[in-house]
């Protein structure tokens, strides 16, 4: 499950994605998701999303500028129908065991072009560059 603490503790508002990474390669995490941050302070990150389930995106190809972040939150994953039907589909799976409540549901939206984005995973972790 996603720290709470790690996850809000973020500046996300006026934060810039510039660069966004998906890894199918490593089958033991079911996917890494990178995104490439360059925070209000000017710092620079990848927010590492491992174990990734489910990963939606809604974006304008195109657009030059890199995408402010609008705000990012955790989603409740008692009422997501996105993290619900993550369960709902390795239970039908038989077998995996993926317990109840090791999973999180994240969205960004961005400012100007009101682009989504929408992960559903086990861990994530902050990696300064």
């Amino acid at each position: 499950m996603i720290n709470k603490k790690l996850f809000y503790d973020l500046e996300w508002h006026d934060a810039k994605i510039s660069r966004m990474v998906v890894n199918k390669e490593d089958r033991d995490n079911n996917g890494i998701f990178d995104i490439y941050v360059m925070w209000p302070n000017l710092e620079h990150s990848i927010v590492r999303f491992t174990d990734v389930h489910l990963l939606k995106l809604a974006m304008w190809m195109g657009v030059s500028d890199p995408a402010t972040i609008s705000g990012a939150d955790l989603v409740n994953v008692d009422e997501d129908e996105d993290v619900k039907s993550v369960y709902k589909y390795w239970k039908s799976m038989g077998g995996f065991k993926l317990s109840e409540r090791t999973l999180s549901g994240v969205e960004i939206e961005t400012f100007s072009t009101q682009e989504t984005i929408k992960i559903v995973a086990q861990n994530m972790e902050l990696i300064d560059l």
